[in-house]
């Protein structure tokens, strides 16, 4: 629970002697012959010895420094919209099955959409509230659709009915999501500072799920790292700078983003959202039904829903060998 856990962490920071200010815009960088030597607001200069940027998703403060080159393009990111719902914790357990103090979490792909729509939802519990939400690519989103609409349709399925219910809204959020990986991926340091999180693109998706939290909070800490060092050396340069990249190669961070360079590409499949999950749950209905005759071989089920569907066997073998290049 972010709301929670952000208010958490800045108290912490505060007993280990930070400075919080909150409410101010900054709009970018105040740089001097390339070296980063603090903030700018509204004319104001604040200095620093260096700066972390972790503004977000398709940072503000990067763009407006010239601190990056990469155009905004809508494949990289998704649009994310959560709601947090009441629901005590006794009810919780009777409605998911669960026992006392235990939890559920569940991902849906949404299907019946607007032709082209790529949409997921997600659904997990908490102590006392249920998180319930959706994530587009923002990319196959038609102007004339809005996001809002896809959540309510969601929350109407059945299957989600059954657990919501009538369910009081806590919360609603929205959120940009950096989805490009390594293709979107800014410079990570400078003379003077250093980006993490979600303004690093630092946000791992494998075609299956998709975590910002843990890479931003580990690049966090390796930032600090790095900057503490320099700031103690006196030397806040990108060649001290540096190490932040370098100790993030060894980390999971970078190294889920290099290993899953492709998975955009292997998402952007059309057949992943219509012909194969058609495909899929056509060839399971036959293993299971029963027609009082004998059965057939699943591979002679396999080829015959192929042939039915019109599968070609080489655009099939060819997606099947992109999956073993993600």
């Amino acid at each position: 629970m972010r709301a929670g856990f952000d208010q958490w962490m800045a108290a912490q920071a505060k007993d280990a002697g930070a400075d919080i200010y909150e409410g101010i815009n900054i709009e970018k960088l105040w740089i001097e012959k390339g070296q980063v030597k603090g903030l700018i607001q509204e004319g104001d200069h604040f200095s620093s010895k260096a700066v972390i940027v972790a503004d977000g998703a398709n940072s503000r403060i990067l763009i407006n420094s010239g601190l990056t080159t990469v155009p905004f393009e809508k494949k990289h990111f998704y649009l994310g919209i959560k709601e947090v719902l009441d629901m005590p914790s006794d009810e919780i357990e009777t409605r998911f099955g669960v026992n006392s103090g235990e939890g559920a979490a569940f991902e849906f792909l949404i299907g019946g959409l607007p032709s082209g729509i790529i949409s997921g939802g997600f659904l997990y519990t908490n102590k006392k509230s249920l998180s319930l939400g959706i994530v587009v690519e923002l990319d196959t989103l038609p102007s004339n659709v809005h996001t809002y609409d896809i959540l309510e349709y969601f929350k109407q399925h059945p299957r989600i009915q059954r657990y919501i219910g009538d369910a009081d809204l806590l919360e609603y959020a929205a959120h940009f999501v950096p989805a490009g990986g390594l293709h979107m991926m800014p410079p990570l340091f400078g003379d003077g500072y250093v980006v993490v999180g979600d303004a690093a693109g630092f946000c791992f998706s494998n075609g299956l799920v998709i975590n910002g939290n843990a890479p931003a909070i580990r690049s966090g800490i390796e930032a600090g790292k790095a900057v503490g060092n320099a700031i103690k050396q006196g030397d806040t340069s990108a060649r001290m700078l540096e190490t932040y990249q370098k100790n993030l190669m060894n980390t999971y961070v970078l190294q889920n983003l290099i290993r899953f360079k492709n998975v955009e590409k292997f998402k952007a499949n059309p057949r992943l959202y219509s012909e194969y999950t058609d495909y899929i749950l056509s060839t399971s209905e036959m293993l299971l039904r029963e027609e009082n005759k004998p059965r057939k071989h699943i591979l002679e089920m396999a080829r015959h829903n192929m042939k039915r569907m019109k599968l070609g066997l080489v655009s099939t073998l060819r997606d099947l060998l992109q999956v073993r290049q993600l």
